[in-house]
């Protein structure tokens, strides 16, 4: 494979939103049916073409110390990632060692700094954005510690960041809003919840706007969310919301960027039994793809792939710290497959995407 990257088949697909410290941190959109695996699965056992990444990828790794720290390794997804981490970690006869920082930046450099001092092997940064940890990426270069990130962006003395395309993802979502708007929903608008301080929720959000714009699909609320207390501000102010706008009315979707924020919005509409507007939001979850499956008011939602996010953050670790280079290209992205009423898994399934997407590579 070119520069050496694992992947289980290369194909042009999504990419995987890293939600939030709100709550990030399957089946492809081309005809494809959904890759689905258990929950707790680390996709790492067996090789298979188009399939599990080998067992094999981790060898490197033996006898390593790895941190793991960000500013909410507590989101659903990102601590989806970090335990399959740590499982791949004692399968595999390596230490992860994982820090939430609760959103203080001067705590996640300076874990990465005690890191750096105590000689760990490797450090990863999950959903954090990368030009915030400069000095932690300092005091790691100084000691050669190689850095990833996921869903982190890129910044000098990251070696490279994985995620997902959010500008795929994005409109992938934007899509489904604006095609079930104009068929079902005419004349209606959406109302959208947005958190400015993380990159990868503006580019989802700019997606459905600028899709919004282009079919001339009203805007007709835009509210910031706390991020000390998200879950609840979605839901009162979901609430506030229908109030404003009575079932029948100017209203027809809720646009949330992270998942866990869209059940809040799924939740509001449930209390209130409004079943005349549809939410739609991006991670996986499982609680909005039980309500994909019930019929609830969940629309839609786009898949983070942690499983592959896990596997080639360590995959390309240990190939650094056996004396191989960094990806020519440090932006990897892996697909993150749409999930509707049409394809959403048996429960207790969380689908996985194809793995990482061949866009640029170097």
């Amino acid at each position: 494979m070119k520069n050496g990257i694992i992947s289980r088949r290369l194909v042009l697909g999504g990419m995987a939103g890293a939600g939030a410290g709100l709550a990030l941190g399957g089946c492809s959109t081309d005809g494809g049916g959904a890759q689905s695996t258990a929950p707790t699965s680390s996709g790492a056992a067996g090789a298979q073409v188009g399939g599990s990444f080998t067992a094999t990828d981790f060898a490197a790794l033996k006898g390593a110390s790895v941190g793991v720290v960000g500013v909410n390794l507590k989101g659903p997804t990102v601590a989806r990632a970090v335990k399959i981490m740590e499982d791949l970690g004692k399968e595999h006869d390596f230490k992860v060692d994982a820090v939430d920082t609760a959103f203080d930046l001067l705590k996640t450099n300076d874990t990465m700094r005690v890191w750096a001092d105590k000689g760990y092997d490797a450090i990863v940064v999950a959903n954090t954005e990368a030009p915030n940890i400069g000095d932690g990426l300092d005091a790691a270069g100084a000691k050669n510690i190689p850095v990833a990130g996921f869903y982190c962006g890129l910044a000098p003395g990251l070696a490279f960041d994985i995620g997902a395309n959010e500008w795929i993802a994005g409109n992938k979502v934007a899509t489904y809003i604006s095609q079930r708007l104009l068929v079902e929903n005419k004349g209606r608008g959406i109302a959208i919840f947005g958190y400015t301080p993380l990159a990868n929720l503006r580019t989802r959000e700019l997606s459905v706007t600028t899709q919004a714009d282009f079919y001339k699909i009203p805007i007709v609320a835009r509210q910031e969310v706390n991020a000390d207390n998200s879950a609840v501000d979605v839901q009162n102010k979901t609430t506030d919301i229908l109030t404003r706008y009575p079932a029948g009315g100017d209203l027809g979707a809720i646009f949330v960027p992270w998942d866990e924020g869209g059940y809040s919005a799924v939740s509001a509409l449930e209390a209130a039994g409004r079943d005349d507007i549809f939410v739609v939001s991006l991670d996986g979850e499982q609680p909005n793809l039980d309500s994909i499956r019930k019929g609830g008011p969940q629309g839609a939602t786009v898949v983070n792939d942690m499983v592959a996010v896990s596997n080639v953050v360590l995959t390309e670790l240990g190939k650094i710290m056996a004396g191989g280079e960094p990806p020519k290209n440090p932006q990897l992205y892996v697909d993150s497959p749409l999930v509707t009423d049409a394809n959403v898994p048996a429960p207790g399934v969380i689908p996985e995407g194809t793995g990482l997407t061949p866009f640029y590579t170097g």
